[in-house]
């Protein structure tokens, strides 16, 4: 019987095949929005630089992707990008100063940030202690779907600046955040740099979020 992995390096390394090529999506893309505003004397427009670098990653991702990969890209419209893999589902989301984008409004978006699928209506199972739950490995054991986003951040000249996978646990509105059981940065495709070390969330939805950026470090938008 398969067994999920519950450290979060290991979850990370089982979808490396899926992560590289979306991050080589991203890298092509946002190319792709420098090279459309190159010469612009109005500078970038970075809601229009997000949807074009979106639309040449997504295609990229199409073009790339191997027959027998174990991952398949999701048809979704607006260039969204949602990856599946066995029991795991990546949305890949635009965040911003290292937090991702809070959940829309729409009983989709709130079911993924809170983990909660719409089959998981087994009797007998206290479904909500499991939901709000901050312990990472009792939760793993109950899901049977893990939802993930792939968080990437650009800098001014719409280089990618950050990708980080991150597990979330609950979404806030607006200056509340998104409560996440971990997040990892992922290293460049062709570079190898790296980043922050796994962190673990800790604080309530209500709290301001605050980071210690060191090898000890405990945790407590726009798309």
């Amino acid at each position: 019987m398969f067994t999920k992995p519950d450290d979060p390096e290991q979850i990370r390394d089982f979808l490396m095949g899926a992560i590289n090529t979306v991050y080589e999506g991203l890298l092509f893309g946002t190319y792709k929005a420098q090279e459309y505003f190159d010469g612009d004397s109005n500078g970038l427009n970075f809601p229009l630089a997000a949807n074009i670098a979106r639309y040449h990653a997504k295609e990229y991702i199409k073009r790339v992707r191997p027959s027998e990969a174990p991952y398949r890209l999701a048809e979704l419209p607006n260039n969204s990008i949602e990856i599946r893999q066995d029991w795991c589902l990546i949305k890949v989301l635009k965040g911003r100063n290292g937090e991702p984008p809070t959940a829309t409004h729409t009983v989709r978006s709130q079911e993924f940030y809170h983990q909660q699928p719409i089959q998981q209506t087994l009797p007998g199972i206290n479904w909500l202690r499991i939901w709000k739950t901050r312990d990472w490995k009792y939760f793993l054991e109950q899901c049977t779907q893990l939802n993930l986003i792939l968080c990437w951040e650009v800098d001014y000249s719409y280089g990618v600046e950050k990708v980080q996978l991150m597990c979330p646990r609950l979404s806030g509105k607006y200056w509340q955040g998104v409560r996440t059981f971990w997040r990892l940065t992922i290293p460049h495709p062709v570079l190898g740099i790296t980043g922050l070390q796994t962190v673990d969330e800790s604080q309530e939805v209500d709290d301001l979020p605050v980071y210690f950026e060191s090898e000890t470090a405990e945790q407590g938008n726009d798309d």
